[in-house]
C-alpha cells in the first residue's frame, strides 16, 4: 500500500530551532513550497506561546501568560500561504504551562480560559479558507489524564459549536512501561470519556520501543475503529536514541517506522516535524540532505510497487 508523510507539525516559537525564529515571510513562503511538493496537505501549528513569546499579538495571551508578541502574526502568515499552496492549518487551542496531574486541576476552571482563547481565535482566523481544524495540544498518555479528557470533553463540544463541527486532532504519546494490553484498557476509557469531542488521534509513536511499535499501532487503530475516529500516526523524525536528543533520525528506523505505520492501516501518516529534521533549509542541513534524499527514494519505490 503506498503511503506517504501528508501532514507535518510546524513551531515557530521553540527551544531547539532558533533559525526558523529569524525567518522571513519569503522563507516560510520557500518552506511551504517544499512541504507541497513533497505532498504535504495538512500542517498543524504546535502551540500558540512558549517561554514568554506567542504566535501573534493575544490580548488573551497577555493576560493569562503575560506573553510577549513576535513581530510576525504567525497564525495570520501561516493561513495565508496554507491557503497559496491547497493546505489546510489545524490551530491549536491553548496549553497552559502547568501540571495538569495536581490534585487541584479543575477541568471546569480551565475550561473558562480555553474558551476565551478559542473566542478570540475564532473571531480574528475564524473567515480564513485554510483554516482547517483545532488541535488539543496537551499531550497526555494514560488514565490518570483523565481530568484532561474530561476538558477535551467539554472544549471539544464547545469549539464544535463555534467553528461549525471542524475536526479536532490531538497527538497523544504512549507508554511503554505498561504493555499493548493495559495501554488499550486504559486509551478505551479516555477515548469514552472524550466522546463526541475529538475527530482525529494521532498517536506519537516515539514512546514505545521498535520492538513494541507495531503492537502498539494495531492497537491504536483497534481503538480509533471502535469509537469512530480517524486515526493517524505521528511519526516522530528526530531521533531519542542520539544525544542531545531532537536531532534527524537515522533513516533505517524512520523506513522502519513508516513501514510499521502502513502496515496496522493508518488513514494518514504526519510527522514531527518536518522543518529541522526533513527540510532542506532547516537547522540541520548536512544531515537532512540526505535523510530527504532516502525518503524521496522511498516514496518512489513505494509508487512503483
Amino acid at each position: 500500500m503506498k503511503m506517504k508523510l501528508t501532514g507535518t507539525f510546524i513551531q515557530p516559537i521553540c527551544g531547539g530551532d532558533t533559525p526558523v525564529m529569524n525567518w522571513s515571510r519569503a522563507e516560510w513562503d520557500r518552506e511551504f513550497a517544499v512541504m507541497k511538493e513533497l505532498g504535504i496537505d495538512t500542517v498543524i501549528l504546535l502551540r500558540l506561546f512558549l517561554d514568554d513569546w506567542m504566535a501573534y499579538d493575544s490580548p488573551c495571551l497577555k493576560r493569562l501568560e503575560n506573553a510577549i508578541p513576535t513581530q510576525l502574526d504567525y497564525v495570520d502568515l501561516f493561513l495565508s500561504l496554507a491557503e497559496k499552496y491547497g493546505i489546510r492549518l489545524f490551530v491549536p487551542t491553548y496549553s497552559p504551562m502547568h501540571d495538569w496531574l495536581l490534585a487541584t486541576y479543575d477541568p471546569k476552571k480551565e475550561f473558562a480560559a480555553f474558551k476565551e482563547l478559542v473566542d478570540e481565535i475564532w473571531s480574528r482566523y475564524g473567515h480564513r479558507k485554510a483554516f482547517g481544524g483545532w488541535y488539543f495540544a496537551q499531550e497526555i498518555s494514560g488514565a490518570d489524564s483523565f481530568l484532561v479528557a474530561e476538558l477535551f470533553q467539554m472544549l471539544g463540544k464547545y469549539v464544535k459549536s463555534v467553528s461549525g463541527s471542524l475536526p479536532i486532532l490531538t497527538s497523544p504519546g504512549m507508554r511503554k512501561a505498561i504493555g499493548a494490553a493495559e495501554h488499550e484498557k486504559q486509551w478505551d476509557y479516555l477515548l469514552d470519556i472524550m466522546d463526541g469531542a475529538v475527530d482525529i488521534i494521532a498517536f506519537q509513536d516515539g514512546h514505545v520501543s521498535f520492538h513494541q511499535l507495531e503492537e502498539y499501532q494495531a492497537v491504536n487503530v483497534k481503538l480509533a475503529r471502535k469509537h469512530g475516529i480517524e486515526v493517524w500516526s505521528n511519526v516522530e523524525s528526530f531521533d531519542r536514541q542520539i544525544i542531545p536528543k531532537f536531532q534527524p533520525i537515522a533513516w533505517d528506523k524512520l523506513r522502519f517506522k513508516l513501514n510499521c505505520a502502513v502496515r496496522t492501516g493508518h488513514d494518514k501518516l504526519i510527522t514531527y516535524e518536518f522543518t529541522p529534521f526533513l527540510s532542506p533549509y532547516g537547522c540541520y542541513k548536512t544531515w537532512t540532505e540526505s535523510l530527504l534524499a532516502r525518503y524521496r527514494e522511498w516514496c518512489e519505490t513505494e509508487s512503483r510497487s
